[in-house]
């Protein structure tokens, strides 16, 4: 997810029915405190959840593994013989909704809740408003593919992450790895109505050899119509963790989703902009130690406003491209460059650094010396002239 970043507050609840398990939550984000990631009663039971009538204990059949076969463990690159076909096809049609959604969700975990008005494009776009607890109430999260935008309200400051920190993105990966690898199992356990709309309940099992049945790791009630997901329910061992569900929801042209919903621009300005870092340990000393984890070459500048240095290395946890993040520190201030490579560059695109700094953040598009396109992301409180010397001498 998942990248966890730092942060001192704690919000429940993320993400479309995606509990974060660091900070406020965010369906690909992590932060320490809450993932992604990010509502119900305060201080109260699940009253308002009825177990559905038509769920019913599942039994993992019997399997005898004949001789000279992998272990019970090992991938397999047939299907099991466990294998709920109908809950596979209900996971697929959950990781891409087929339509745009509004709606009032809310998560507790333990005795915290959060309440949130979502918006959800089919694109992987999401919007989030905080209702409740009073103290986050005007917070708003904007979870885009590769982008994180996190505006605090009562210290009227936005906190942005560039890293790719889909949290859900992460979890379907371990679900398929699981799932292929015969460790977990998905079955349809059930039936019910959640927010007005009839949904299939999905049930990841953790197979645990010498019991019976599996132990759940997460529920799903999926809307077999559009693959939404209505309620989610993470476990372990012990009992439930998180619950996170729809109180209402609007599906298609009533739900009011635009495109302008998710641009940062939306927004309120804030004077106060602070890029997040993966994490308050850097993952690498030094761009040489990097280096050979990233496939291309990382750019870094040649010249520093005074008192600047090089204080923190993250890669993200993207397959085959990932991006790299670059901190420099003076003191108490600091600025970010995050690079990832381009495979597909507009060959008419603008390469070179914006000739102005227009406030705290720019984008731009550089050549490396093995002529790779490298998108540029900075972010800081940098005079315009600090960052012309920055930006100039990358290389």
């Amino acid at each position: 997810m998942a990248i966890p970043h730092t942060h001192p507050q704690n919000r429940s609840g993320s993400g479309p029915l995606s509990p974060l398990p660091s900070a406020k939550g965010a369906r690909w984000l992590c932060r320490r405190g809450f993932v992604l990631v990010v509502l119900a009663l305060l201080g109260s039971p699940l009253f308002f959840y009825r177990p559905a009538t038509a769920q019913k204990p599942y039994r993992v059949p019997q399997y005898r593994r004949p001789k000279a076969s992998p272990p019970r463990f090992r991938p397999s690159v047939k299907p099991s013989r466990q294998v709920d076909q109908q809950a596979i096809a209900l996971l697929k049609q959950m990781f891409h909704p087929s339509a745009p959604y509004s709606g009032l969700q809310r998560t507790q975990i333990g005795d915290r809740y959060s309440e949130q008005q979502i918006w959800a494009d089919t694109h992987g776009r999401i919007r989030i408003q905080y209702l409740a607890p009073p103290q986050f109430a005007g917070d708003i999260m904007l979870i885009l593919p590769g982008h994180f935008f996190d505006y605090h309200a009562r210290e009227h400051r936005l906190d942005v992450a560039t890293l790719p920190t889909n949290q859900e993105q992460k979890e379907i990966r371990q679900l398929v790895q699981g799932i292929r690898s015969g460790r977990l199992q998905a079955v349809v356990t059930g039936e019910e109505n959640v927010a007005g709309r009839d949904c299939a309940i999905v049930t990841i099992l953790e197979n645990v050899p010498g019991q019976p049945m599996g132990i759940p790791q997460r529920k799903f009630w999926i809307d077999r119509q559009t693959g939404i997901v209505l309620r989610k329910e993470v476990w372990n061992a012990r009992g439930m963790i998180s619950a996170t569900y729809m109180v209402n929801i609007a599906i298609g042209e009533e739900a009011g989703v635009t495109p302008q919903m998710f641009s940062p621009s939306s927004l309120p300005r804030v004077a106060d902009v602070k890029p997040l870092f993966p994490s308050e340990r850097p993952q690498f000393p030094s761009i040489e130690a990097a280096q050979p984890h990233v496939p291309f070459p990382i750019l870094r500048p040649t010249q520093l406003p005074e008192g600047y240095v090089l204080s923190g290395i993250w890669l993200s946890d993207t397959p085959n491209n990932p991006s790299v993040v670059l901190r420099y520190s003076r003191g108490l201030n600091y600025f970010s460059l995050t690079e990832r490579r381009v495979l597909r560059p507009n060959p008419r695109a603008r390469y070179g650094p914006p000739a102005v700094l227009r406030g705290m953040e720019a984008r731009w598009l550089q050549r490396a010396p093995d002529g790779s396109a490298i998108a540029i992301i900075y972010i800081g409180h940098l005079t315009p002239s600090e960052f012309a010397i920055v930006a100039n001498s990358l290389q």
